[in-house]
Order: C-alpha cells, then structure tokens, then sequence
C-alpha cells in the first residue's frame, strides 16, 4: 500500500486519466484485500472463541474510525490540494500502522522480525501443513457444506444496503438533493465515525443480552423496514433530513450486522486453514457488494430511486432467510460446518 500510494504521488494522474488511477485504485484493493485477511486469519487464529464479539467489535469500530478520519482528511485535502499531496499523507498514515504492528509478538518467545532470535510455537507447528492440498481440500470441504453455502449467500445479500451507500447515495445526494462532493465527502466521514461508535459496544451487549442469531434477526428486519420507508418517502424528500437520517441508520446497521456475521464465520472457520478459509468467507460478501453496486446504475436509470430501495429491502429479506436455514447462531450447525 504505501509503494502504490508513492507511485500515485509521484505519477499525479489527472481527473481525465482513468486507466492510471483505476490501476492504482486496484492495486490499493489487492494489498488492502491481503491485509485484511490477514488480520482475519490471525483473529481465528489466536482469539479464544468467548473474546470474538469483542474483539470483532473493536476491529471495526477501530477500521470505521480510521475510514471516517481519512474520508475527512482525503476530501479535504483534495479540495484544497492535489493528488500527490493526498496520497503522500496516506502513505505516511499507513506506513504509521504498518510499523505500529511489527511492534508486536503474536505470541511469547516468537521472533519479533526474521532476522531476530526467538523460535516458534508448538502450536503452531502442530497446525502447519507442508503441502497445498491438505489446505485445499479442506478450504474446500469447509465451503461447500449446504449450511456454510446457505450462510455465505446469505451474507451477500446482506450487503446490499452496503452497495446502495457504495454507488447510490452520492449521486443521490449530489444531483438530486444539491449537495458539493465535499459536502458528501464530511457526511460520509460523520456517519463512519458513528458507526465506529456504536460498533465499538453495541455488538458485545446485545449478542450478551438475546444472544447471536436474534441480534442478527433483529438488525436484518432493521434494514429491510428502514429501506422500505426511505423508498416510500425518497420521491418526496424536499430537504436533506430524511435522507440524513435513513443514510445514517441503514450505515450503522449494516456495520453491526457485518461485525455479527463475521462473528459467526469465525465460528465455523478452522484454525488450521484459517486465513484461506476466512478468505473465501469474506471474498464472497465483498464480491456481491461490488457486483451489487456496479448493476445499481441500470436499476436507478430505470426505475428510479424508490424502486432502487425496494431492491435493497427485498435482497436483505432474502439475506435473512438464507441465513436462517444456514443455521446462523445455532451451536449444532457450528460443529457441522466446521
């Protein structure tokens, strides 16, 4: 991340060179793509199972923050500057969290870098597999159980309100309700920091109060009746309340029901394949939230904004019965999947 951001700066594309900065925008998504799961990997492995809600609650909450921070920083920055600037800082910030980590020992008596004494765990020597096809094959075993299948369809459609916010709401919020690029940029910086907050807590108390699966019932029906009202209501919107509001609610929820989701598939995930394993969990949902946001031009141009959030209520709908009859929650479809 921080050599392609280098680049960025040094390159300086322009607003009309699209192929150079969707070169550097893909090869950001990759390093961030391998960087997060292998934070992932890391979690199933070395977090005991009771911690997990926590632990969840804090990574995102903590990823949420740093989004909103940079969002506020990398609009403003580029309103009063240049590319080169922009990325330039974002480099230094990531370069900041990149040595931060390496401060650390995943567990006692390891090296601390590799050239630094220390020896690993027996742990995780007795987990290491010397050969590719043990991985595979139970990467792939793990996968195509129904109920894990049942899951992972479920979770894709669980993102679609994270798709909408993805590719609808700037356009809605620029060209229907008037609002500048900056003004969108601070907004979205504002409702990341909120769901930062209420992720940081709100997942641990209510998963410790009704337990995971009517957590993730409740924040599933949230949505789909939030969509359904901003639907009903979007055609009439004659300031930017209800679009604050309902914008800032679907975002918030759909991050405490992602922080409850990932929770479950660290669940079901084993810790000997655990970071290929989670990377499949994860690549499924980030694949719909893509696909699901690149095909929301059509559906607006076609249908409008209404129908657009109708969609969004029916998929969630969907997400939520697909992840019922995956067992979500159910400690007997954990073994099974497992």
């Amino acid at each position: 991340m921080v050599v392609t951001l280098l680049a960025m700066a040094v390159i300086a594309p322009g607003a009309s060179d699209i192929v150079a900065l969707t070169a550097f925008c893909f090869a950001l998504n990759v390093c961030v793509t391998f960087s997060d799961v292998a934070v992932d990997g890391m979690t199933v492995d070395i977090v005991p199972h009771p911690e997990r809600t926590a632990i969840n609650s804090l990574m995102f909450a903590s990823q949420a923050f740093g989004v909103s921070a940079c969002s506020f920083i990398a609009g403003q920055m580029l309103a009063s500057g240049t590319l080169a600037t922009t990325a330039l800082a974002m480099a230094a910030m990531v370069a900041c969290a990149s040595i931060f980590v390496a401060m650390f020992r995943e567990r006692p008596g390891e090296r601390l870098l590799p050239w630094t004494r220390g020896q690993a765990s027996r742990e995780c020597e007795e987990r290491q597999n010397s050969a590719w096809w043990p991985i595979l094959s139970g990467v792939l075993r793990s996968v195509l159980a129904p109920r894990t299948l049942l899951f992972l369809l479920g979770t894709g459609c669980g993102c679609a309100a994270l798709a909408f916010i993805d590719a609808v709401n700037p356009t809605l919020a620029v060209q229907q309700l008037g609002w500048s690029s900056e003004h969108y940029a601070s907004f979205n910086a504002g409702i990341n920091l909120a769901a930062a907050g209420f992720g940081l807590a709100v997942p641990i108390l209510i998963v410790r109060w009704i337990g995971l699966k009517r957590a993730m019932i409740w924040h599933f029906a949230a949505m789909v009746g939030l969509a359904v009202i901003a639907g009903a209501t979007v055609d009439g919107w004659q300031n930017d309340t209800l679009f604050m509001w309902l914008s800032g609610a679907l975002f918030v929820l759909s991050v405490l029901l992602t922080i409850l989701l990932i929770v479950w598939a660290m669940q079901i995930s084993n810790p000997a394949i655990a970071a290929s394993q989670f990377a499949l969990f994860m690549a499924v949902p980030n694949f719909s939230r893509s696909l699901m946001a690149g095909n929301s031009g059509w559906l607006v141009e076609g249908g409008g904004y209404a129908l657009t959030y109708y969609a969004v209520a029916a998929i969630l709908l969907l997400g939520l019965v697909l992840c019922l009859l995956g067992g979500v929650g159910d400690d007997r479809a954990a073994g099974q999947a497992e």
